[in-house]
C-alpha cells in the first residue's frame, strides 16, 4: 500500500545576495521519500502561484492537490519570514573588522544575519573549504610538523598573514614554491591551505582552469590564502604557461576581477589575498626561464 506524504512547505528567510543584488527565498520542504531539506529559489518566482508551484515540482517538493493548490502557494508566498539574512560576495572582513566570513561560517560580533559566499551544491568542487578536526588536533599535527620545515613555516605564515593584508593596508601578492620533484611541495602547500580548510590535494584549485574560472574563485578566499596546484599541471609551451601565470600573478596583485559585460557580471569582485603556487626544479637544479621570472614574485 503506497503512503501518502504530506506537503510540508515553509518559509524559514529572505536572502539579500551582495553580489549580484537579488533576493531569494529560503524554504524548507518534504520530498516524496517523506524527508525534509532546505532549498531556495529567487523571490520572483513567488509572484505566480504556477510558476512557483513548477519550480518546487522540479526541486522534489510535494505540493497540495491541484484544486487547493494555487490557494496553497498564494497563501505561502505571502507568509512574512522570520530572518533577513544577507549572502555576502566575498569571504573576509565585515562591519569594520567585527566579522570574519568564511565559505563555512561566520566569526565575531554578528546578530545571524551574514552568511558566507554562495557556493557549488558539488561537494568534490575544487576550491571548496571544508572543517575537520579543531584548532587543538591542528596545532598539534600540522602546527607541530612545520616548525621542521622553513618552507611549511612560510605556507603556514601566509595563511595567518593573509587576514592582516587589509588591516596593513597591503596589497595581495604570491609566492612561488619551488623545489625539486617529488621533494614535498605538495604537503607544504597543503599544510598552508589546511588553515584555510584545504586539506586535500584534490580541494586546491588547478591550472586547469582558464584564468576567469580562477578569478571566479578568488573572491571566495578574500582576506585568505588561496592556493594553485602545481604548474606542471598547466599544458601548454613554457612561453604559454609563462604568459598565463603572469597574467594571473598580475590579476592577483590588482586585486580585481576583469570588468566583463553585464550580462556575465553585475558588479566587479575585489579581493585581498596570498597565493601560493608550487613548481618543480629542473634535475640539475635551474630554474625553467619562464619560472625564474615569476618565482616568489610580489606583484
Amino acid at each position: 500500500m503506497t503512503k501518502t506524504v504530506t506537503p510540508h512547505l515553509r518559509k524559514l528567510s529572505t536572502i539579500e545576495d551582495e553580489a549580484t543584488g537579488d533576493f531569494y527565498v529560503r524554504f524548507s520542504i518534504r520530498t516524496e521519500d517523506g524527508c525534509k531539506r532546505e532549498i531556495e529559489l529567487p523571490r520572483a518566482d513567488l509572484t505566480e502561484p504556477t510558476t512557483l508551484a513548477k519550480k518546487l515540482f522540479g526541486l522534489g517538493a510535494v505540493l497540495p492537490p491541484k484544486g487547493q493548490r494555487a490557494a496553497y502557494l498564494s497563501k505561502l508566498a505571502d507568509a512574512p519570514c522570520s530572518r533577513n539574512l544577507k549572502r555576502v560576495g566575498r569571504s573576509g572582513w565585515q562591519d569594520n573588522f567585527l566579522t570574519f566570513v568564511w565559505q563555512t561560517k561566520v566569526l565575531g560580533i554578528d546578530e545571524g544575519r551574514l552568511i558566507g559566499p554562495r557556493v557549488s551544491t558539488d561537494e568534490s568542487e575544487r576550491g571548496r573549504v571544508r572543517i575537520s578536526g579543531t584548532y587543538e588536533s591542528w596545532k598539534d599535527s600540522v602546527g607541530v610538523l612545520s616548525k621542521f620545515s622553513s618552507y611549511a613555516m612560510l605556507a603556514v605564515a601566509s595563511a595567518f598573514a593573509a587576514p592582516l593584508l587589509l588591516v596593513s593596508a597591503e596589497d595581495s601578492f604570491a609566492i612561488c614554491l619551488a623545489a625539486r620533484t617529488r621533494s614535498g611541495k605538495t604537503a607544504i602547500a597543503q599544510m598552508g591551505a589546511s588553515v584555510v580548510g584545504l586539506g586535500q590535494k584534490s580541494n586546491l584549485m588547478t591550472w586547469h582552469n582558464t584564468e576567469a574560472g580562477l578569478e571566479e574563485q578568488l573572491p571566495r578566499f578574500n582576506d585568505c590564502l588561496s592556493v594553485i596546484d602545481d604548474f606542471e599541471t598547466m599544458k601548454g609551451s613554457d612561453v604559454h604557461k609563462y604568459e598565463r601565470i603572469r597574467n594571473v600573478s598580475y590579476g592577483v596583485g590588482a586585486g580585481a576581477e576583469k570588468q566583463r559585460h553585464s550580462s556575465f557580471a553585475t558588479r566587479t569582485r575585489l579581493w585581498r589575498t596570498i597565493v601560493t603556487k608550487r613548481q618543480p626544479l629542473w634535475p640539475d637544479g635551474k630554474r625553467r626561464r619562464s619560472i625564474a621570472i615569476l618565482s616568489a614574485d610580489k606583484v
